[in-house]
């Protein structure tokens, strides 16, 4: 599974309005205890900020911060981007761990 379409899971399974129609145009979303993701709607530039790492970088529309562990693990967007390939930090690991949340908040 890619890693837009198990992110799109998770935000149908809580209900939430199109990150573009949010108030602040960005998402934060702790997975579990190992993953955090950073992901901004809004026109302008936005650097998130990770209670263990820190700033991240100034992100563009489309794009996703990564954090595997407090680690910063990539930068996503709809066109690809770079994730960690590590044995606990990948893509796969990142599906998995949206799936088991979109399920923690109902989705079929």
């Amino acid at each position: 599974m890619k890693f837009f379409d198990a992110l799109m899971r998770v935000h149908k399974a809580l209900a939430l309005p199109p990150i573009g129609q949010m108030p602040e145009k960005h998402w934060t979303l702790h997975v579990d205890d190992h993953w955090s993701l950073y992901l901004n709607a809004a026109s302008e530039p936005w650097t998130p900020c990770d209670p263990q790492s820190g700033d991240g970088p100034a992100l563009k529309c489309g794009e996703c911060y990564v954090v595997f562990n407090g680690w910063p693990a990539g930068i996503l967007h709809p066109m690809g981007g770079c994730l960690a390939a590590g044995e606990a930090a990948n893509e796969k690991t990142l599906c998995a761990a949206l799936l088991a949340h979109a399920k923690k908040a109902g989705a079929k």
